[in-house]
């Protein structure tokens, strides 16, 4: 899993705006992205800040979704709305949402570490190797092939 955290200022007078931009960004999505979700919040003490956090199959995924023409296509509008309501540029910082540390405090603390949409192979193999307990995936056959090549596949008992 990897996501971007991105943050920007709403114009003055511009806050009712950013619901309609979410829209406009959801419907820019290309089926098979590699995006698993987004969210946009506000700071509770400083309203025109925007935090929006973007959270993806892989960086991978993240990387060639930007180069998807059909959603640069459909970017064209929320360009737009962005020049219109924001102030500045966005700033982007890139996180990896599970690695080494994550997993091994969560096992000492005695938690298990399920992740979820995960359907990129490089990315299960990644996630096997960091020990963590469980996967979700919209594409099972792919996973249940690595699990069984890892001489780790459930065997469907409960």
């Amino acid at each position: 899993m990897w996501a971007q955290l991105i943050t920007t200022r709403l114009k003055q007078g511009r806050e009712e705006d950013l619901p309609g931009l979410v829209e406009q960004l959801r419907a820019a999505e290309q089926p098979g992205s590699g995006l698993v979700r987004s969210m946009a919040m506000r700071d509770q003490n400083d309203p025109s800040r925007v935090y929006m956090f973007v959270v993806f199959e892989s960086e991978e995924k993240a990387r060639a979704r930007e180069n998807d023409p059909r959603r640069q296509e459909g970017l064209q509008a929320a360009r737009v709305t962005m020049a219109e309501i924001f102030d500045g540029a966005p700033e982007f910082v890139d996180l990896t949402v599970v690695d080494e540390r994550f997993v091994h405090e969560a096992h000492r603390a005695g938690v298990a570490v399920h992740v979820w949409t995960v359907n990129d192979v490089d990315e299960m193999n990644r996630l096997l190797d960091l020990g963590v307990d469980g996967i979700v995936s919209d594409t099972p056959t792919p996973l249940v092939a690595l699990l069984r090549e890892r001489n780790c596949a459930w065997d469907g008992a409960l």
